[in-house]
């Protein structure tokens, strides 16, 4: 499937989607639906797919993959358009590529390559991703439909806001086409040492971003590592790394002023 998640959604479109996941995947579905741009699958289960559409315009929250020989496979999200004095990049989730793998696939292993790794931020869980030539990236996210049934036109990602400088909580948003639009509040942020536990290793303090998303279901956030979390302007808050299981809703991501401690902007 090529699909820009911009485009109009057709019947037949939806037919294509239901063959592509049981004729070609072979998963079995229930329901499939489109909000805005995000595909949602629901299986027998009542647990929901992976979003593994091919997007033609890439832009946050589309689905990267590691390659092959992991079991499970490592599925991660795309995050922003940064740039330095020697390129542009694609921030990804440093998990999502471990064991020195360095290239990048789209939507799974089984997808295009995208480019690779060029960079690993010590202790962050942010790498950087350096596009192949005639490979693209929208700093934007995808369209949305609010929980009242609102069209809303995808978020520019402008620039950083410390996590420090926020309100208590100041509105914030996550899309991406696994959970779609959320929104949340900021809780606070925190420094964290790491490594904490290893005498005469040298230390960094990363600056990570509590949020609360409550939007009724369970695990709301599964599948998200990666995925930008913006204010109200379009300023990057963090790059969302995990929901704390102890405590449903809370999630942690690494900030993304971060990466401009690191020399980077975001990219146009």
């Amino acid at each position: 499937m090529d699909e820009d998640a911009r485009d109009d959604v057709s019947q037949d479109l939806y037919e294509e989607v239901i063959r592509y996941f049981e004729e070609d995947l072979g998963v079995a579905l229930t329901s499939v639906l489109n909000m805005a741009g995000t595909w949602v699958i629901t299986v027998p289960n009542n647990t929901t797919e992976w979003d593994r559409t091919s997007y033609s315009i890439l832009r946050p929250g589309v689905m990267l993959s590691s390659g092959s020989g992991l079991s499970p496979e490592r599925l991660t999200r795309s995050g922003i358009k940064v740039r330095n004095g020697d390129g542009t990049y694609i921030t990804v989730a440093t998990h999502g590529f471990p064991d020195g793998r360095a290239t990048v696939y789209h939507p799974s292993n089984d997808g295009e390559v995208l480019g690779a790794i060029h960079d690993r931020l010590a202790y962050t869980s942010i790498s950087l991703l350096q596009l192949l030539p005639g490979k693209s990236f929208e700093n934007q996210t995808f369209d949305a439909l609010t929980s009242d049934g609102m069209d809303l036109p995808g978020i520019q990602v402008k620039g950083f806001m410390n996590p420090f400088h926020l309100g208590r909580y100041s509105i914030v948003s996550m899309n991406n086409p696994f959970v779609g639009y959320v929104e949340g509040v900021h809780i606070t942020a925190e420094k964290r040492k790491v490594p904490s536990d290893e005498p005469g290793v040298p230390h960094t303090w990363v600056s990570n971003e509590w949020i609360y998303v409550d939007n009724g279901r369970e695990d709301a956030l599964q599948g998200s590592c990666g995925s930008v979390v913006s204010d109200e302007d379009g300023n990057a808050i963090c790059l969302f790394r995990f929901e704390r299981k102890e405590q449903p809703g809370y999630a942690i991501g690494v900030a993304a002023s971060t990466l401009q401690k690191s020399g980077y902007l975001v990219s146009a």
